[in-house]
């Protein structure tokens, strides 16, 4: 029960270091080399290629067109698809640019500069 519940929180990106890293941990294994620390530095290597392959904006215009092809299909609604692209922009500035502050770019302040100042 524990490790459903530990195995279904768990995102893409940590199953696959889990997976990278097991791999690379069974070939130190049969190679008689310490399979805790090639665990560990196998682990590590699927990060980056994939931050970058999902932080693309060919990955971004790609997720938009197959919610475009859903809309166009009539399997999800005209909301449904609004909602999931400012999602996936949403998520996409996220990855590129972390955590920030949105600006105020309503007339009268076309600076960006925040609103609250």
């Amino acid at each position: 029960m524990i490790l459903r519940i530990i195995l279904g929180k768990i995102s893409f990106l940590s199953a696959v270091a889990l997976t990278s890293g097991a791999v690379v941990g069974g070939v130190a294994g049969l190679c008689n080399a310490s399979k805790l620390a090639w665990f560990c530095l196998g682990s590590l290597m699927p990060w980056w290629p994939l931050l970058w392959y999902f932080s693309s904006v060919y990955y971004l215009q790609k997720v938009i067109r197959e919610y475009e092809r859903l809309r166009d299909e009539k399997v999800i609604t005209k909301q449904q698809f609004s909602l999931l692209r400012n999602t996936a922009v949403e998520s996409h500035a996220y990855l590129r640019f972390g955590e920030s502050k949105p600006t105020d770019l309503s007339e009268g302040n076309s600076k960006g500069e925040d609103a609250s100042d």
